[in-house]
């Protein structure tokens, strides 16, 4: 699961009161909407911000806005400061590097490290330096030949929970 910083000037900011005036809403319900976009762009902007393939409508679905008013919601967001609208008319969210863009760069660095992992299975993340990996040695134990191999049934009208079958071969079950 994935988080963002949710900044404590956000829901008095003018860029959200501004927000608020151009779409008609409440400032809470404008907050809710700047919050929703965060989330939602952390899976769906890429590393820039940017929402390249969508379009106003997309955009409006995406946020539980009615898709009719999806010019406006953009015209709003970008008049607030919150989106900008490149040349080449891709919506970008300002600022993404320091919210979603960090998140991206986590996750990169992720999947880089957990790539090598598999090329390099020498390399672990389970807290040991590699060097004691390396110097492991493998231990084994003497096979226990005291054990009794004859069935162990219960006496006549009880049941047993559990019977070990033979501990040589190691089948143990549930006996009813």
């Amino acid at each position: 699961m994935a988080w963002f910083a949710a900044n404590q000037s956000l829901p008095k900011h003018k860029n959200t009161l501004r927000l608020a005036a151009l779409l008609n809403l409440s400032r809470r319900e404008a907050v809710g909407l700047v919050w929703d976009i965060c989330a939602w762009a952390l899976d769906n902007a890429d590393a820039d911000g940017n929402l390249a393939g969508l379009c106003e409508a997309d955009l409006a679905l995406a946020l539980d806005f009615p898709p009719k008013r999806g010019k406006a919601l953009c015209d709003a967001l970008c008049g607030a400061g919150f989106f900008c609208l490149s040349e080449q008319g891709v919506y970008t969210i300002c600022n993404w590097h320091k919210t979603g863009g960090m998140l991206a760069e986590k996750r990169a660095a992720d999947r880089e490290r957990k790539a090598k992992k598999r090329v390099d299975p020498q390399e672990h993340s389970d807290g040991i330096p590699t060097e004691f990996h390396a110097s492991t040695e493998q231990y084994t134990t003497a096979q226990n030949t005291t054990a009794d191999t004859t069935p162990h049934t219960p006496p006549a009208g009880e049941s047993c929970q559990f019977s070990v079958v033979s501990s040589q071969t190691g089948t143990e079950g549930f006996d009813s």
